[in-house]
């Protein structure tokens, strides 16, 4: 685990917010919280980058899943300042989350970004944003997870049969 990841578990920790020691899922208030956390951070970057977020639609909710509902709109001033705040708060709350959800990003961020660079040879759209190419392969997150549920299993079946004897 990096010492960011480390340092806001300890802070987690010592406010009593929910976290677990192995991968999995917490309640349902929890993740409420987390992506309203996740959420909030994110629209104050967006506007400290100069830019307001409106949401197109139909009708008065939406799912929103994708980007295409969404288009900004220059309603501020960009602010160095916020830009940095933000971006450290948005950390924060996403090293939070992992915490809440007991997963060490360290290796999967790893695997992402081994991932994102197997993009470079792949297109680019009209925003700029690098494009997964032809034969691309997403990060292995799935089997990463399987692996560390399968050796918390072995750890505690280890424990179980010394308790045992």
């Amino acid at each position: 685990m990096n010492k960011e990841q480390e340092q806001v578990a300890r802070f987690n920790q010592a406010i009593d917010t929910p976290r677990r020691d192995t991968p999995g899922l917490p309640s349902e208030n929890v993740r409420r919280l987390r992506a309203r956390l996740i959420l909030e951070e994110a629209l104050e970057v967006v506007a400290a980058l100069g830019f307001g977020v409106l949401i197109k639609t139909r009708f008065s909710d939406v799912e929103i899943c994708n980007l295409d509902a969404i288009s900004f709109i220059d309603s501020f001033h960009p602010d160095m300042v916020k830009i940095v705040d933000g971006l450290c708060d948005l950390n924060y709350v996403s090293y939070g989350t992992a915490d809440a959800i007991g997963v060490d990003l360290q290796p999967f961020f790893a695997e992402v970004h081994d991932s994102n660079m197997r993009k470079l040879e792949g297109p680019k759209d009209d925003h700029g944003k690098q494009l997964k190419p032809e034969g691309w392969v997403p990060p292995r997150i799935a089997e990463m997870l399987d692996i560390i549920k399968d050796k918390h299993m072995a750890l505690q079946q280890s424990i179980l049969e010394y308790f045992d004897e």
